[in-house]
């Protein structure tokens, strides 16, 4: 192809994602604030399956279902409990974060899908 002639090949591949491990003294916090909370709400975003694909989708809705709060999903994070999951929520994201008391926002950033925070109750416990 003329058009391409010449041009030198690059590696694309992706960068390593390093994997992650959790605070055991925040987990301790986060099960303190869950159990005082009354409208706890967590929104999983595409970052919580990076690294580790089906493994990491397999191993994270164990977490969410242990865990045994009404959920968001979003991005690659669509269809890991499955449609009809009792703690799927898939309408009125907006009301439930202004009304959560404890939010936990795993691998989901406060863009523009999120209004920038700005719909997340100012009172309320944000992990």
């Amino acid at each position: 192809d003329a058009l391409f002639a010449g041009v030198k090949q690059n590696n694309v591949s992706p960068l390593p994602v390093p994997d992650v491990a959790a605070n055991p003294l925040l987990l301790s916090k986060m099960w303190e604030f869950l159990r005082a909370s009354k409208k706890p709400v967590m929104v999983i975003g595409s970052q919580a399956l990076l690294p580790g694909g089906k493994l990491a989708a397999e191993k994270l809705s164990k977490i969410v279902q242990e865990i045994g709060i009404p959920v968001f999903l979003g991005g690659m994070s669509r269809g890991l409990l499955g449609a009809e999951h009792s703690l799927f929520l898939r309408q009125q994201r907006r009301q439930a974060l202004k009304e959560a008391d404890v939010i936990i926002l795993a691998g989901a950033v406060c863009d523009f899908r999120l209004d920038y925070g700005r719909n997340l109750n100012r009172k309320a416990k944000v992990i």
